[in-house]
């Protein structure tokens, strides 16, 4: 078992997952300064936002994970704006414009810490309940593939930082 410390998380991985997890990551440079990119006009305000709120620069990898850097990315099951948000998370959170990067990341914010809570600050489940759904994840009691996938991304962009949000 490996332990791996982002910022105040330390996540139990075992090797081969680590390994896994760094082969999907390590040529992704290239792909998260081109979507950091396309968040250009509003992404150093919302990295302020996640660091003024406490939060782990992590999340922004979840972010440009999810929508690519595009705030009005629309997903198939209607998921929108660059954090995909669903009309429900984003109304309980209070939300009213998905795709405005400030309104959507404070949002966001609250969900995760909401789902931190929840799920008793396992990183790994916090980033795949917000994937499918906290509610889903409780309810099938195993993330889907995709969920699953997401948190080693997510956790390995984090730890070789290629955009230096750390």
């Amino acid at each position: 078992m490996f332990c791996a410390f982002f910022a105040a998380f330390c996540v139990v991985v075992p090797f081969g997952q680590l390994a896994k997890a760094e082969s999907l990551c390590s040529g992704s440079t290239e792909r998260y300064i081109v979507r950091m990119e396309r968040a250009s006009e509003w992404f150093d305000e919302v990295k302020g936002i996640v660091i003024s709120e406490g939060m782990s620069p992590l999340w922004l990898y979840l972010m440009l994970s999810e929508s690519g850097g595009n705030k009005n990315a629309e997903s198939k099951h209607g998921a929108v704006g660059p954090w995909q948000l669903t009309s429900l998370i984003a109304k309980s959170f209070g939300c009213d414009d998905r795709t405005d990067p400030v309104k959507s990341t404070m949002a966001a914010l609250k969900y995760i810490k909401k789902l931190d809570k929840d799920f008793k600050g396992d990183l790994r489940k916090v980033i795949q309940a917000y994937n499918m759904g906290g509610t889903n994840l409780r309810r099938i009691g195993k993330p889907t593939k995709e969920a699953k996938a997401l948190a080693d991304l997510v956790i390995c962009l984090f730890e070789l930082d290629p955009l230096d949000l750390k």
